[in-house]
Parts: structure tokens; C-alpha cells; sequence
């Protein structure tokens, strides 16, 4: 059985397909990617194209007139102009993606996701001992006030 993909019709046009930097063959590729993305919100969608919008512009001015045609060192060049280690992964996370759905792992396959590591946050330094214990003190109150909901009549005191 084959499974017909309706065309995107011109009122749904993206940004990415009235952008001049981008190859007609980059926009049909986009167009393709973005038909892939099942169950993920638009916003995402637009999101990740935007990305990939922005590589394809990068790529052109670079020569590259096809996504097939960039190798590791052109997408490393692209990445070198962002610091921020979350920008990073997101970039990291789309182009993996993207290149995948062109079945082109090995373009991405030596990019690594930064470890952040996220400091823990303890109830001290958030709250105040009194304030940890009236918040111990109420909840104990209120496991006594349902405990009689809870419990059939014969087990209540």
C-alpha cells in the first residue's frame, strides 16, 4: 500500500520558502523534513526549521548549494559562532535530526550534547527552617483530617 503525502498548499507557506538565501533543492528538502514531524506542536516545527533555515543560508554563502553537500567541518563551522552550551544542544538535537531524516548520520555523528549539569536547589536554601517546620506541622494535620475519610467506621477511633 502506498501512502500519499498531500502537497503543502500555498496558504501554508513557511517562512523558510520565502527566504531568497535558500536553493530551491533546500526548501523542497525542508518542505519534505517538515511533512516527516509527527506529533510534534508547530511551534517546535518552526522552530527546528528556522534552525535549519539558518544552516542552509550558511551553507550557501559557504558554496554549499545542497544539505547532502555539507560535511562535518561545515557544520562545526556553523556551531563555532554560538557559546551558550543550551544553544548549543538545540542546534545539536535538530541537525542530528534533520540530517537523519536525509539519511545522513555520519554529517552529525561526531557532534556531542554538553553535560549541563543543573546545581540542586535543598529546601534550606529555599525556605526557612520556621517555614519547614509550619509546613510539616500542616501536613500532618491533614493526613489526620482525611485519615477519617479514608478508613471504613470500624477501624476510627
Amino acid at each position: 500500500m502506498q501512502t500519499l503525502v498531500r502537497p503543502v498548499p500555498k496558504s501554508e507557506l513557511r517562512q523558510y520558502e520565502k527566504c531568497d538565501g535558500l536553493t530551491e533543492q533546500m526548501k523542497a528538502r525542508m518542505t519534505e523534513y517538515l511533512l516527516s514531524l509527527h506529533g510534534i506542536k508547530e511551534n517546535t516545527k518552526d522552530d527546528y526549521l528556522s534552525k535549519v533555515k539558518m544552516l542552509g543560508i550558511f551553507l550557501t554563502k559557504q558554496g554549499i548549494m545542497r544539505f547532502e553537500d555539507a560535511n562535518s567541518r561545515d557544520i562545526d563551522l556553523f556551531l563555532s559562532k554560538y557559546d551558550n552550551e543550551n544553544t548549543l544542544n538545540v542546534y545539536i538535537h535538530v541537525f542530528r535530526c534533520f540530517y537523519n531524516f536525509l539519511n545522513l548520520p555520519e554529517v552529525v555523528s561526531h557532534l556531542k550534547l554538553y553535560n549541563i549539569e543543573l546545581e540542586q536547589i535543598t529546601p534550606s536554601e529555599i525556605l526557612t527552617p520556621e517555614e519547614i517546620v509550619a509546613l510539616a506541622n500542616e501536613a500532618s494535620k491533614r493526613r489526620e483530617m482525611y485519615k477519617g475519610i479514608a478508613e471504613p467506621k470500624e477501624f476510627r477511633n
